[in-house]
């Protein structure tokens, strides 16, 4: 039921859920058949189901035998099927014991029902996080209708002994979600185990229109980027494409935490690639895009949003695949730091082929209140394209209590 609707000149938003689960890091996906048909998901199994495009939902919680978990990833494909990847929370095992897998789960009815699921990346011993998807769709490849899924694999999580590692893993599926094939290993180094800027993690991968595989990660103060060739079944030479001189986690006042984890998109019309991430300086807050027209051989960096004292956080973006525009969404507290925003940069196509571009971040929906540092707020906001534009989901702080809210931008 919405319980809120606020309509603009160019976008409405709105609730999405109406009973009191405290959803956070919400994940959407639109279906590509039905644009009136967006999934969300939040944390820690919540669903949610729209048939007529966020006018009204349905919730429900998600089920599985593997154990459904948090970090819920949404992704939709052409078929209109869905597909929700999230932590596993193995029966009879301990935390974080019970992290020992991801699980891919599909439904072929626009959200009503889903498969059981399959689970993914099992490594005796090791802890597996911080998971998201991607498809590869393009009539011209020959890995057309391949699920891509990357990861972080923790040697003991949390672990402050330097034997401890991380790494970033990779999965493919051929067959829509219902099998994947042996996990590899993409990055070329290692991370710590202790969750922090020292650890890989926020892996995030694009497919390219010949059927390349591009991912990005962060770690160690840097940004990574690789590559594969063969459909995902191995990858090249990690480059360094950025550097994030304060890491990839910062405290933001009144948020449990925060992080400036990258996000990569490939234009499906010209090839080229974009990744989306923050950097933090004493006294200064960058929103950078880092873009690369020759297939990640060589990148260009523009700084596209700056704050002094307002902290930027949650960096997310997505391409629209009939039109090449690009939309990029973050949380950027007030001066006083009290509240918090929703902002969306767009830029077209013909903004993105210039030489320079023009650069207006806008408020999308209220401002609210910051939810304080002990509770758990999430680590992602998420967006999508639909066939008239983008929607953008987040977590808002409402009437003391942690609420879901979209904004349609047309």
């Amino acid at each position: 039921m919405l319980v809120s609707l606020l309509a603009h000149a160019q976008w409405r938003t709105g609730f999405i859920n109406d009973s009191l689960k405290s959803p956070n890091e919400l994940s959407i996906a639109v279906n590509p058949i039905n644009s009136n048909n967006w999934v969300v998901g939040a944390n820690i199994n919540q669903l949610y189901i729209t048939f007529d495009a966020g006018m009204t939902w349905q919730e429900m919680e998600q089920q599985s035998s593997l154990g459904p978990y948090g970090d819920p990833v949404l992704h939709a494909d052409s078929n209109g099927y869905f597909y929700h990847a999230h932590l596993s929370k193995t029966p009879d095992k301990p935390r974080p014991d019970y992290l020992d897998r991801m699980i891919v789960q599909r439904s072929t009815d626009g959200g009503k029902t889903w498969n059981d699921g399959v689970g993914v990346g099992f490594n005796r011993g090791k802890v597996q996080d911080k998971e998201w998807l991607s498809m590869d769709e393009f009539p011209g490849s020959k890995y057309r209708g391949s699920l891509y899924m990357s990861w972080t694999e923790f040697d003991v999580y949390g672990s402050e002994n330097p034997e401890h590692r991380s790494r970033i893993r990779f999965a493919a599926s051929r067959d829509t979600g219902l099998h994947f094939l042996e996990p590899v290993v993409v990055s070329d180094g290692t991370g710590d185990c202790q969750d922090g800027d020292n650890t890989l993690e926020g892996a995030t991968t694009a497919v390219g229109p010949n059927g390349d595989v591009y991912i990005c990660w962060a770690g160690n103060g840097k940004i990574y980027f690789d590559k594969s060739e063969d459909g995902g079944k191995s990858f090249g030479k990690d480059q360094v494409i950025g550097q994030q001189a304060a890491g990839w986690t910062y405290p933001v006042p009144g948020i449990y935490r925060s992080n400036a984890m990258p996000f990569i998109q490939c234009n499906p019309q010209s090839g080229d690639l974009y990744v989306v991430y923050t950097d933090s300086i004493p006294g200064r807050h960058q929103l950078n895009l880092l873009f690369s027209q020759d297939g990640g051989k060589t990148w260009k960096k523009r700084g596209i949003a700056q704050s002094g004292g307002p902290h930027i956080f949650f960096p997310n973006m997505q391409i629209h695949p009939g039109t090449g525009d690009l939309s990029i969404c973050y949380y950027q507290n007030t001066e006083a730091q009290d509240s918090i925003t929703i902002k969306v940069i767009q830029l077209s196509a013909k903004d993105l082929a210039a030489e320079s571009w023009p650069i207006e971040a806008r408020e999308i929906g209220p401002r609210f209140p910051v939810p304080g540092a002990k509770l758990f707020f999430g680590d992602y906001i998420d967006i999508a394209a639909y066939k008239e534009g983008f929607v953008v989901v987040w977590t808002s702080f409402e009437d003391w209590q942690l609420r879901a809210r979209y904004a349609v931008l047309e």
